[in-house]
């Protein structure tokens, strides 16, 4: 992994306000050296409200 730079943690899913907090990040704040780290953290799946689905 890079040395030196920020290191940049960003929040990632499937919708479209994961990609524009992304494009907000490399449009605005994005510095050459950055470490961008991405995090996916999938929704909680809760089996007892799905068997009413």
């Amino acid at each position: 992994m890079a040395e030196g730079g920020r290191k940049v943690v960003i929040g990632v899913d499937e919708s479209s306000f994961a990609e524009e907090a992304f494009n907000f990040y490399a449009e605005n704040f994005l510095k050459e050296d950055d470490v961008i780290i991405l995090v996916h953290t999938p929704e909680r799946y809760n089996f007892v409200d799905a068997s009413k689905l």
